[in-house]
Formats: structure tokens, sequence, C-alpha cells
């Protein structure tokens, strides 16, 4: 074999482990994994005026683990979680008394507007476990670190629930004993979010931040879609304490006007026009509505915001004054 064909059969070998490599969840080896949100610029609690303020209670440790950790893998998993939405979101994250140092001025405990509670379920190795649980590779069963959290979103003004969800993370793992490979390793080290359950740790909270993200809105008094009944059902945060009443109709936005991340509205399957939704029942902090039209295949609208079109034309996102100026306006038309 020639120089030149050994060459080209070496860069297709590597191209191949590349592959193989993204699609089982390696990183780079050349550095080191980090743990959520470390590295972004400093964020002060005080600077985002009118964002919801959210609360991430302790969550619990699972009640079987791949090793045994020196240091709770829920309340370490709770920190994580904040720092992730603190960092990579536009909502005020409570800090507790005993962690707040320097930010003393953030949020209290009674100023939350949603509270997370939850549990980590699964922290372990598919190698420890039923060779059943383990799913199937190119030629046997994978070996994968697997990491569950089962979480609630409840709203602090109303105590219901918003949303209960148990989302996952895995990431390729070696056949050796997990004892050993995690051996000398703390759960808090930075080290640890480049083993296979730092990286599967990763994933999962990436998930349970999106789905934060779907349902509980960036800023007080902004409104949503928070979940969808059939294909037209609707159950939106906001009620008569946001000023809605029944018949009122609103555009639906998958990010609110006005900033860098808006996507526009969402377009009528059939008929190709803006999507509207019209409020059927409204109740003190949520309400119901219809979808007057086809939503399009694919999209998932939870999380979806309600803006409201002005008499000038231009859209605004849906807030406490706003949809208290517009049923004052919709009573005044009709009388």
């Amino acid at each position: 074999m020639g120089k030149g064909k050994r060459c080209r059969h070496a860069v297709g070998l590597w191209a191949l482990v590349v592959a193989a490599g993204g699609c089982s969840g390696v990183s780079n080896p050349w550095v080191f994994d980090a743990p959520p949100a470390i590295g972004a610029d400093e964020v002060l609690i005080s600077a985002r005026p009118g964002g919801t303020v959210i609360k991430i209670a302790t969550f619990g440790d699972p009640a079987v683990a791949a090793v045994k950790w020196r240091n709770d893998v829920g309340s370490g998993m709770s920190e994580y979680l904040r720092r992730a939405l603190l960092n990579e979101t536009d909502f005020n994250v409570l800090i507790e008394p005993a962690r707040a140092g320097r930010a003393a001025n953030g949020p209290t405990s009674s100023e939350a507007d949603y509270i997370v509670t939850g549990k980590v379920t699964d922290f372990n190795h598919t190698s420890l476990l039923s060779r059943k649980v383990a799913r199937w590779g190119l030629l046997r069963r994978r070996s994968e670190a697997v990491v569950a959290i089962e979480f609630r979103v409840v709203d602090a003004h109303s105590g219901r629930v918003v949303a209960a969800d148990h989302i996952y993370g895995t990431a390729s793992a070696s056949r050796r004993p997990p004892r050993k490979l995690y051996n000398g390793l703390d759960f808090q080290a930075y080290l640890f979010w480049s083993t296979p359950l730092g990286r599967a740790s990763r994933q999962a909270l990436g998930r349970v931040v999106h789905r934060i993200r779907q349902i509980v809105p960036s800023h007080s008094g902004e409104s949503r879609i928070i979940a969808i009944e059939g294909l037209r059902k609707v159950t939106l945060v906001g009620g008569r304490a946001t000023g809605f009443a029944s018949g009122q109709e609103y555009l639906l936005y998958m990010s609110p006007p006005g900033t860098r991340k808006r996507s526009g509205p969402v377009y009528d399957a059939e008929m190709g026009r803006p999507l509207l939704v019209r409020i059927s029942r409204v109740r003190k902090n949520s309400s119901t509505g219809w979808l007057l039209g086809q939503p399009p295949a694919g999209v998932d609208l939870r999380g979806a915001v309600l803006v409201r079109q002005t008499p000038d034309g231009s859209e605004k996102a849906a807030t406490v004054d706003d949809s208290t100026a517009l049923a004052r306006g919709k009573s005044a038309s009709d009388g």
C-alpha cells in the first residue's frame, strides 16, 4: 500500500471515529468539558427589572447511583440548574440567604413567581443494570451513563402546578466499572463534567432549562401557552388578574416581539395568515382558549407568547397593563 493511500485510509478512519463520537456524545478530547454556564459574562440579578423570579428548591437524591458521592447529587444538580438559568435565560433566579453573599439585594423568597421542585431519579451506568435496560447500538447493546430529573413547576401565587415532566440525558460510557472510573473524583469537581455522568448531566440540565423556558414567562405579567389539549384547546398563563376577558383574541409568537430572539408570528397552516387564539374561560391566574385555525405541523406551541395587535398595526406582548387596556377598550366599544 502506497504512502498516499495509507494517509487517505487514516483520514477516513479518523472521520469515522469523529462521526461515531458525535453520535454518541463524545466530547472534544483536547479540552475539559465545563460545568453549565461557566465562562458566561457576569450577570447581576438587579439588572433584570420586571423579570420573572424563579426559585429552585433543593432536589432529592437518587435512590440508587453508580457510586457513592461525597456530596449530595440532588443539591448539587439544583445549584447547577440555578446557574444555568441565571446565565442562559432572562429569568431572575432566587438566591437563598445562605448563598446570597453580596447579592443581598436580589429577590427574596416571598417575591418568587414560580418554584421548581424535583428529584434526580437516575444517576447510573447501564452496565450496572439489567441488559434489557440498555439500548441497542450498531452491533451490541450500548454502555451509557444516564441521568434523569423529575420536576414540577408551581405557580407561587396560586399554588397550582403548571407543568410536570421527567427528562433524561445520556452519554456514551466505557464498560470499565464506574467505581474505578470515578475513583477520587468529587461530584462538584470541574473534571466531573468530562466524565460520562457529567456529560449526561449537562444534557439533562439543558433539556430542563429548555422545558422551563417553554412554560414560564420571562417577564412578570407576560402571557403564554403552557399546555395543549387535542388540536386546538390551549391553557394559558394569565387570567382575571392579567385583565383577560372571554372573547379576546391574540396573535401568537414563538418569542416576544422586539427581541433578537424573535421568530415572528405563528401562521395558520391552512389559510396562511397569522394564527389567533381566542380566550374562552378566564380564572384568576389562568385561562383556556381555542386556536382559530390549523396549527402548523411539527411546531410545539407550548411557550408561545400571546401578542395583541395595536390600532397602528404593530404588535406588543400581552402584559397586565396591555390586557387591562384592551379589555377596557373592548368594553367601551361594546357600550
